[in-house]
């Protein structure tokens, strides 16, 4: 039917004007049990009717959250208008849906102008896919260049040739990253997506894909990401609409989402990691957040005497920066690198002393390391041992091979003074084998280098390696790393991968002194400033140690992301300093644009409704404004008090609003004004209440 309606609706391509009349006046009619109309959140940005449409906003129309029988109820008009012949589906199962909210694909820009030629764009792209053209880049690229969110255009054009296209929608990307298939960019144009479709028809074709077509994968899709105990499109993940938000992320890389309190701004930036398949990390800053936290600085510890003393520490960004360059390094080779932890150490190993001996051979085809001191059997813990050799002690070394040594550091082998021959992670904890003659304390290794003895001199800081069996190399891991790809045995094909993006969130980014807790990093955060062109020396430079990756200079990775949060009516908004205003992009975030935190509540559509309908009057009363709208987060409390609105009014609403008219003449009558329109779905907005100082 929907290959059929496509079709059909070719008719009105050159004129819209009466199928948007008859959208409004016969679609209108289908309504939902309450009564409202199906058709009612098609509207211009100030409410008003459109006057304009899209194709795929048509298809839009029946492809939301609805439930099935009034999908059903819908088609059935759309049949009825467009004298179809092909039988009205009721089972919509695998089919994308948008999310509610976000249903309207045709440009609501107040340039009338842009608008209208946005809209001709996507009827130019549906004409050329209907009529089955060869030759879609440039309508395609033209309708992205307009403004449509991509994946929204991928499913719009599985809906009216399912053959043809994917769907790139929350479900199937998910679907295609457990499959371990391409990833999806969250930036491209026709040729990247051109490409993505030639790749899954040849993993189809080759029966990497448990899949013979588009249309199946995306009903795998929906049947292995399903709610097992409710399949209706309500209960279903719908299309997130955080796509404009990670394209501007991507292009600016800090960004700050501000806006009424509640409106989910932290919820929303974890989302936006979520959706970027991101590692995140957040942190919230307040008054006694300082650049100690932060970046680095000096903290009390204990030595093995028990007695106090102080050493440099990185801080929560800075940890984090190093996790995304050491990501961002690996990612030429991932399969490689598994096993790495987030900080590893690089030590170095003598296996039987220098050059080829039987040891080393026997290390490297049993992947493992080997030391000796077998005099002193089998000890689990040096740190409480008395029975140390005159001699020979060897106290550092097996401390440091026993309980030093962590799992996923690096260890080189030293194959002379100069070079190396081998290269491993560790992958294993201290073993002691008995039945060994010699050399019996084992580590397991995962060698990641074989070969010609490499010389490691120049990241060394030009240091030889010496006769002492383990110690730490001056080396960082992002140097061997590099050595390694460099080097890479043929055992290891190279299979290049994406550079996973790392996502920073700082919540009430507003609270800390930002020029106290950033410090040097307001040059370093900058976007022409990213990468190891931006280095910058930190406040504690001179403490850092030689195998550092930051011993050169503090700079911050190009493929982490900053995503502060703040509420625009918080008073400490007034000091944040114009130089970290500059170096981040400011999106507002109303609570329509998150509403859709919503969507889970048995209480939905009503919740939503009040929350509209509330804010309405909050944002037409003077002295108030949108900056003081209640965003979803209050009305998500409804499932503490069973969908109660009127305790959820008396104990969080209610509050919340005397708070914001505290000082207003008026408050009294205004606050009653607000509670008749939030229990009154016919209350009109109380702007004639106004405070009149």
């Amino acid at each position: 039917m929907y290959k059929e309606l496509s079709i059909a609706l070719l008719k009105y391509k050159d004129d819209r004007s009466p199928l948007v009349d008859w959208i409004y006046d016969e679609l209108g009619k289908v309504t939902r049990n309450d009564g409202k109309s199906l058709v009612k959140y098609l509207h211009q940005k100030d409410g008003s009717k459109i006057q304009d449409i899209d194709p795929f906003s048509v298809f839009g129309i029946f492809n939301r959250g609805l439930k099935d029988e009034n999908r059903t109820a819908l088609l059935k008009k759309f049949k009825e208008h467009f004298k179809l012949t092909s039988t009205v589906p009721t089972d919509f199962d695998g089919i994308p849906v948008l999310d509610n909210q976000t249903s309207s694909l045709f440009s609501r820009d107040d340039d009338t102008k842009k608008a209208n030629k946005a809209i001709e764009d996507q009827w130019t792209l549906f004409e050329k896919v209907v009529k089955g053209e060869k030759d879609l880049e440039d309508a395609f690229n033209h309708v992205i260049d307009n403004g449509m969110a991509r994946y929204s255009l991928t499913m719009a054009l599985f809906w009216i040739a399912p053959d043809r296209f994917l769907s790139l929608d929350s479900r199937n990307r998910s679907y295609m990253a457990n499959l371990g298939l391409p990833k999806v960019p969250q930036k491209f144009h026709y040729q990247d997506y051109n490409k993505l479709l030639v790749q899954m028809q040849s993993q189809m074709q080759a029966g990497k894909v448990p899949c013979k077509s588009f249309k199946e994968f995306s009903y795998m899709a929906w049947k292995v990401t399903k709610n097992s105990t409710d399949t209706t499109p309500e209960a279903m993940p719908q299309q997130n609409n955080v796509t404009e938000y990670i394209e501007l992320l991507e292009e600016n890389h800090n960004i700050v989402l501000t806006g009424a309190p509640g409106t989910g701004k932290t919820y929303l930036a974890k989302q936006i990691a979520k959706e970027m398949h991101a590692e995140c990390e957040m942190v919230q800053f307040h008054p006694s957040y300082d650049y100690t936290d932060f970046v680095e600085g000096l903290r009390p510890v204990k030595d093995s005497n028990g007695n106090v003393a102080f050493e440099r520490q990185d801080g929560a960004f800075k940890k984090f920066c190093k996790r995304a360059l050491l990501a961002s390094e690996t990612s030429t080779n991932q399969s490689v690198f598994e096993g790495l932890n987030d900080n590893p150490t690089v030590w170095k190993v003598s296996l039987a002393g220098t050059g080829d001996n039987p040891v080393r051979k026997e290390c490297l085809k049993n992947n493992h390391i080997r030391i000796g001191w077998d005099s002193y059997g089998d000890v689990d813990d040096f740190n409480e041992f008395e029975g140390w050799r005159q001699d020979n002690p060897g106290k550092n070394i097996l401390r440091t091979f026993q309980h030093g040594m962590n799992i996923g550091d690096i260890v080189v082998s030293c194959y002379s003074s100069k070079t190396t021959d081998a290269i491993g992670i560790i992958t294993g904890d201290y073993e002691y084998h008995a039945e060994s003659s010699e050399y019996s304390r084992y580590r397991a290794v995962k060698w990641i280098y074989k070969g010609e003895p490499l010389d490691i001199i120049s990241i060394n800081q030009n240091k030889t390696m010496t006769l002492s069996t383990v110690y730490k190399l001056s080396c960082s891991s992002q140097d061997i790393i590099k050595l390694v790809n460099a080097n890479i045995s043929s055992n290891h094909p190279i299979e290049a991968s994406a550079n996973k993006p790392f996502v920073f969130i700082i919540d009430e980014i507003n609270r800390g002194e930002i020029s106290k807790i950033f410090g040097e990093l307001f040059f370093s955060i900058d976007l022409s400033y990213r990468g190891e062109n931006g280095r910058v020396d930190t406040q504690y430079q001179g403490m850092i140690e030689e195998d550092d990756v930051f011993k050169k200079g503090f700079f911050v990775p190009e493929n982490v992301y900053v995503i502060g949060t703040m509420n625009d009516i918080d008073r400490s908004v007034e000091s944040m300093d114009f130089a970290l205003r500059r170096r981040f992009i400011w999106k507002e975030i109303t609570p329509s644009d998150t509403d859709s935190m919503l969507n889970n509540l048995p209480w939905a559509t009503q919740a939503k409704e009040t929350m509209h309908r509330l804010n309405q009057a909050i944002k037409d009363t003077d002295g108030l404004g949108a900056a003081y709208m209640v965003g979803p987060a209050y009305f998500l409390k409804l499932q503490q008090v069973g969908g109660d609105f009127t305790k959820l009014w008396d104990m969080s609403i209610q509050p919340l609003l005397k708070e914001y008219l505290r000082g207003f003449r008026k408050a009294t009558a205004i606050l009653e004004k607000f509670k008749q329109v939030y229990f009154n779905p016919e209350e009109e907005s109380p702007s004639e209440v106004v405070d009149e100082d």
